[in-house]
């Protein structure tokens, strides 16, 4: 049997995002972009694809066998990358039409640092919109 986990377990985690902080985040992101907007609704809807499917492959890598994981292991650091990638384009992009970018200083602006909790907001959003589609 595998072993179970709690939220609590997570937030002892270095470099966590808890839910609150998490959610103050996405509100800060999504109230200072103009969602109407063509260019920023595009890149929005790419980001939100890339973290679901990066949500499905992290929720299942604790259910996959230590031999599984080896094999999906490409998979979750290509999915990982790319939610790095469109989050980079989304600050580059709000940062180009003159929009408040605080959001990021505080989710985390260096990759290498704060990499696990980008992932981490990757996957907040993706129960946003998980929750929202019942």
């Amino acid at each position: 049997m595998s072993k179970t986990y709690h939220y609590d377990d997570y937030l002892e985690m270095s470099d966590a995002l808890p839910f609150e902080q998490a959610d103050r985040i996405s509100c800060m992101l999504l109230d200072n972009a103009n969602t109407g907007d063509e260019d920023f609704a595009e890149l929005w809807e790419d980001f939100m694809k890339v973290a679901v499917r990066y949500a499905n492959v992290r929720g299942n890598w604790k259910l996959f066998p230590r031999g599984q994981r080896k094999h999906t292991d490409d998979e979750r650091t290509a999915c990982h990358d790319a939610v790095l990638s469109h989050l980079n384009g989304i600050t580059r992009y709000m940062e180009m039409q003159g929009w408040d970018t605080k959001w990021r200083d505080e989710l985390g602006r260096d990759e290498r640092l704060h990499r696990k909790r980008l992932g981490d907001f990757a996957c907040f959003m993706a129960y946003v919109y998980s929750v929202i589609a019942r």
